[in-house]
């Protein structure tokens, strides 16, 4: 054997031994125990590398094939880690056990008591705050036991996401006007929760004996009625049949909605909603008013909040007069959020849902509506100085 046909065989030796090695050992490194950070793009690396592994090999239209894949798999991984890269270090975390996936809702809460909780964007606090939940696992609201009985639903801005409990549009409202009132609102949530809660009557033994609703809904609700943001599953998903709304299961996730690549380049487009899903989610919020006023024998206020997207609406084929009457066709005593003062000053800065000024602005036209359209009397109007649990 010359010294060429050595050097081949050393050659095709390496190529069959050495790549398949040197690929165990790439695949050992990159899937390190306990590292998910920029798990898709592993994941196509790891594919990549399988089929250079295999690719060495085999020959011809098999081994064409397999370079494509393997051509395929990179510009993924790179597309994928340019946008996960790209993502801010944004950091939303809470008490382990806060949270949790739920069968009804889609998500809620775990335990009861104060819950500190924070948020940083690029290494910057945005806030740092304390959630306290009630027994029954809602945001806790300090008011009067003997008074008429006010019952909020809403999403996080309900809730009171980057607030401390003092802040709430709830305990705002309570502090204002005296009135008994409990806050149901969580965030992540639509009207679909309300509904779902409503129509099985879950929270009947608390809410039977009410004297009012207020439900504080958004244009943006639309696309979580329609099931078009990923962290949506599980949530109840509603569609009109015939004109006629029907409860149609829950709302499901897809795994590539969690990648940067699509969230980014796709989503703008595929979970754009329609006006069909605005006809759902009118539909939606008519449900609620019906059950407040047949069920419950309830008024109902509708706070509509974040109604200044005019390029929004305009894929809705909708206008923001055109929701506040739509709501008021349904029997619905309708306040909108058109507040004048710049955003940052009504918004947690860097975050956007709303400050403790925004809400105290919102607990005295409520009041206002409350005293002006209903024959509720609230223990103080809506020019009364608030005043805290703590000072009653």
């Amino acid at each position: 054997m010359n010294v060429g046909s050595i050097v081949r065989l050393l050659v095709r030796l390496a190529w069959r031994v050495g790549v398949p090695l040197a690929c165990i050992v790439a695949l050992i490194v990159l899937f390190r125990p306990n590292d998910y950070a920029y798990a898709p793009v592993k994941i196509a690396v790891a594919f990549a590398i399988l089929g250079v592994a295999i690719a060495a090999q085999t020959r011809g239209v098999l081994q064409n094939l397999l370079v494509t894949a393997v051509t395929l798999c990179v510009g993924f991984a790179a597309v994928e880690g340019y946008y996960e890269t790209h993502e801010p270090d944004n950091v939303d975390l809470s008490t382990p056990g806060m949270w949790r996936a739920d069968d009804d809702f889609g998500a809620a809460a775990v335990s009861a008591g104060p819950h500190q909780v924070y948020e940083t964007i690029e290494g910057k606090t945005i806030y740092r705050v304390t959630y306290t939940l009630d027994d029954r696992l809602l945001r806790a609201t300090k008011s009067a036991a003997d008074a008429p009985r006010v019952r909020f639903f809403g999403d996080s801005y309900t809730f009171g996401v980057g607030l401390d409990d003092a802040e709430t549009l709830p305990q705002a409202f309570a502090d204002l006007t005296g009135a008994n009132v409990e806050n149901y609102g969580f965030p992540g949530y639509s009207p679909a929760q309300t509904l779902y809660a409503m129509q099985k009557g879950m929270f009947d033994k608390d809410i039977a004996k009410a004297n009012l609703f207020v439900l504080q809904t958004a244009t943006f609700h639309v696309d979580r009625t329609a099931c078009l943001p990923s962290w949506t599953a599980g949530a109840p998903r509603y569609v009109l049949k015939d004109g006629k709304l029907e409860l149609a299961g829950h709302c499901t996730a897809h795994p590539w909605q969690s990648l940067s690549s699509y969230q980014h380049l796709l989503a703008p487009i595929m979970e754009r909603p329609s006006r069909a899903d605005a006809d759902t989610y009118l539909a939606v919020v008519k449900a609620i008013a019906d059950l407040a006023r047949t069920k419950y024998k309830v008024p109902l206020v509708i706070l509509n909040m974040e109604r200044d997207d005019p390029n929004y609406l305009a894929r809705l084929n909708i206008t923001a007069a055109d929701l506040d009457a739509r709501f008021r066709e349904m029997s619905a005593i309708v306040v909108p959020d058109d507040t004048t003062e710049p955003f940052d000053s009504l918004h947690i800065p860097g975050d956007g849902h709303p400050n403790g000024k925004l809400n105290r602005l919102l607990a005295r036209r409520l009041a206002a509506a409350v005293a002006k359209d209903t024959d509720i009397k609230l223990p103080r109007g809506p020019d009364a100085a608030p005043q805290s649990a703590g000072s009653r």
